[in-house]
């Protein structure tokens, strides 16, 4: 300051000082500038504190003495604009001595900024009073004060002590700036410390778990065992779901109710049907109340295992997130393991039983037998699951059969832990082993009940997939296990080549049906023609129902009360009828050999009339 500044000068100097020095805080430090500034000039009745802003080329307001803040703070002034960007211009005090002065340079505002001005005041000021805030040469804002009486006029003395207060507030300014940056940089550096310690923590942690996981995996302790300590280390519930939705272990820190069970398997059927395998995040109702859900893919495309899913009552910290990613890397060599371990278990299964089944029965198939808990005298029955997908890829039929073979084996290893499951092209091949040879009817009815739960269960985890179970009779010997597999294939056999809703069929429950399995179709269809021919011609269109006549007689044991109630016709009419069909095939009902070759043709259409249709056109 060249210019000396008198005793009151002097001490409104230092008050503004004191002010100033009595904070850090850059908005504290703004306003109180502005404030102070005002009260040591009588002159002035309010003002505004602007700032340059770099990014956008303009002052703008800071603090304001008189104006609408919420107004003004939306003006943006340009260098050179008004009064204020005057003094930014040309980095000096600048005095607008009158309200003519006053109007004449405010009209040099955008339109914006004018309409903006006029809102925020009731008047033009009579006089205004501009100050640049320098720091080193550059003008870093401008202090206005507007004098709203006429009476009042800034005075050479004012000027004076507006530019010791501008130095000061560039000095200040430049403190809370400097203040300001620091604290900033130290909120960063705070921010940053947390980071490294969680990351840390996490790292600690995940270590932690990886090395308890892979001891666990080193002794053997297989999945059910990690999916326990997982539970444990997090608190959380977890669900591990293969490429089917098909549910191959849980751990839970609390029951879950069937209907639990379902919503967390709609989940994950969700993500399957959309593929999304990646993590995956989402919310569910359970008894209305929201829980959380989290997935992890386990494995990689294309030989994805499954997914991981945890359910939890609030969002997992991302410390258990990362360990459980590292928790999915071990339980993805865990199912490699158990893969690896079931297809060497299938290759030695599956030679074992091809010699068997072509009766190839040697020192070596028996010592072999004895390995897999199975012994030459007991009695033996094999049953054949057929396969049938739409699936045109090899190796994705080659997955499906391989994890339905392992969704069998893990359902029947509780009531049959001495049976294996070998897969033989589209066939899973059992292998069921029974010591007491008093219990073979009875086991034979249980073991076709289990798989008739059994196959409703796969239709519900592979509905595209088509299945048909054949179950040969109990053998005697490890040598006659081959007529087992024989019976078991021409049940299969029988389910595909005839009209027949049944899935699962016995050998023993085919009865005289077994003589149609050493005959072709030709020769079956031209026995039907044989002893039905007349009746078939003339049960066409309207007279159809002599050939149902017939075959509910006769299955009635040619009751004609129970037929005709059962027909829903009068007695009479049925006698009408069974005469006409005497009479067209040219039989008699009472001559057994007769009635029973017209009940095994009856039987026989049921079987084959679709087929008898294609072989007429043919003939």
């Amino acid at each position: 300051m060249k210019e000396p500044l008198s005793y009151r000068q002097l001490q409104s100097l230092i008050y503004v000082s004191d002010v100033l020095n009595s904070s850090l805080n850059i908005d504290s430090i703004i306003h109180s500038i502005l404030q102070t500034t005002i009260s040591v000039i009588d002159a002035a009745d309010g003002g505004v504190l602007f700032l340059y802003d770099e990014l956008s080329d303009s002052l703008i307001a800071q603090s304001t003495v008189g104006f609408d803040p919420l107004i003004l703070n939306q003006v943006r002034l340009k260098p050179g604009e008004s009064m204020t960007g005057l003094t930014f211009q040309k980095k000096e005090c600048l005095l607008f001595e009158t309200r003519q002065k006053v109007e004449e340079t405010i009209r040099t505002l955008s339109p914006a900024n004018i309409a903006l001005m006029e809102q925020s005041i009731p008047y033009y000021p009579y006089s205004t009073l501009c100050a640049p805030i320098l720091l080193k040469d550059e003008c870093i804002g401008v202090i206005t004060l507007d004098s709203f009486n006429k009476e009042k006029q800034f005075t050479e003395e004012d000027i004076k002590l507006l530019k010791a207060i501008c130095h000061q507030a560039a000095i200040a300014i430049e403190r809370g700036r400097f203040y300001q940056e620091k604290e900033q940089s130290l909120l960063k550096l705070e921010a940053m410390n947390t980071k490294i310690t969680q990351h840390n923590e996490m790292l600690s942690r995940s270590v932690q778990l990886h090395r308890d996981l892979a001891d666990l995996v080193l002794q053997g302790k297989g999945l059910s065992s990690i999916m326990e300590y997982l539970k444990g280390a997090t608190g959380e519930n977890f669900f591990l779901y293969d490429c089917n939705g098909a549910l191959i272990a849980s751990s839970m820190t609390e029951p879950f109710s069937d209907e639990d069970i379902i919503v967390v398997k709609e989940f994950i059927t969700d993500i399957l049907n959309k593929q999304q395998f990646r993590r995956q995040t989402g919310e569910v109702v359970f008894r209305g109340k929201t829980v959380h859900m989290l997935t992890f893919p386990i494995g990689l495309l294309p030989d994805l295992f499954g997914l991981l899913t945890i359910v939890s009552s609030k969002p997992m910290n991302e410390i258990n997130i990362a360990a459980v990613e590292h928790a999915s890397t071990v339980i993805s060599l865990e199912l490699l393991k158990e893969e690896a371990i079931f297809d060497v278990h299938q290759k030695v299964k599956g030679d074992f039983l091809d010699e068997v089944l072509h009766g190839r029965i040697n020192e070596t198939i028996l010592h072999h037998a004895k390995l897999l808990h199975l012994y030459p005298n007991q009695t033996f029955l094999v049953a054949r699951l057929k396969i049938s997908t739409s699936s045109t890829q090899i190796q994705e039929h080659l997955l499906e059969r391989r994890r339905i073979a392992k969704y069998i084996q893990k359902l029947l290893k509780r009531d049959y832990p001495d049976s294996f499951t070998v897969i033989q092209h589209d066939q899973l091949i059992f292998l069921f082993s029974l010591s007491n040879k008093l219990e073979k009817e009875q086991e034979i009815r249980t073991i076709k009940e289990r798989f008739q739960i059994l196959l409703h269960k796969l239709h519900e985890q592979f509905p595209s997939t088509n299945f048909h179970l054949g179950i040969g009779r109990w053998k005697n010997g490890l040598e006659q296990v081959y007529l087992s597999a024989k019976e078991a294939n021409e049940c299969l056999k029988f389910l595909s080549n005839f009209s027949v809703n049944e899935k699962i069929l016995c050998y023993s429950d085919l009865g005289l049906y077994r003589l149609l399995l050493q005959n072709s179709e030709e020769q079956i269809i031209d026995f039907i023609y044989d002893q039905l021919r007349p009746l078939i011609k003339e049960s066409k269109g309207k007279n159809r129902e002599f050939i149902e006549t017939l075959n509910t007689y006769i299955k009635n044991n040619m009751n004609v009360k129970v037929t005709a109630e059962e027909l829903h016709i009068h007695p009479n009419t049925l006698h009408y009828r069974l005469n006409r069909i005497q009479k067209i095939l040219n039989c008699d009902f009472g001559d057994p050999h007769q009635l029973l070759n017209l009940q095994m043709a009856l039987e026989l259409y049921s079987l084959f009339e679709g087929k008898m249709r294609l072989f007429s056109i043919h003939k």
